[in-house]
């Protein structure tokens, strides 16, 4: 094999560029942060005593397969069928402080793997 054989594959740079330019450049309400709004329903004893609670969201993530590109050379990603991109199935725990009422927004950001940030907005509904 001659060294102008070697294939090297490289993940695409895109998602990190656009994450770096956002930090840097971008107003902080303009980052361009996606919020995901849910809804938790409680008994009103979990409201007041408080309650560590689950949540399954749903991310749009880049693939880890491709870094994105859809590609590897000239083949077409297997994991992502080409798109570069899919969704990622996260569960996450928070906790509901004590004292909690009815119509209570909790806000809080994450950020899964492969994905980008996420701000979280849940809604309490007491029962």
């Amino acid at each position: 094999m001659l060294a102008d054989e070697v294939a090297i594959d490289f993940p695409s740079m895109a998602p990190i560029v656009a994450r770096m330019r956002a930090a840097f450049f971008a107003e902080a309400g303009e980052r361009g942060v996606a919020t995901r709004r849910a809804e938790v329903e409680l008994t009103a004893q979990q409201a007041d005593r408080g309650v560590r609670v689950p949540l399954d969201l749903t991310f749009p993530h880049t693939c880890p397969a491709c870094g994105g590109r859809g590609e590897s050379w000239t083949d077409r990603c297997g994991l992502c069928d080409g798109s570069g991109a899919g969704f990622l199935s996260h569960r996450l725990h928070f906790r509901v402080p004590p004292g909690v009422r009815h119509g209570t927004r909790l806000r809080f950001s994450v950020t899964p793997p492969h994905a980008f940030e996420t701000h979280i907005e849940v809604r309490i509904a007491v029962q």
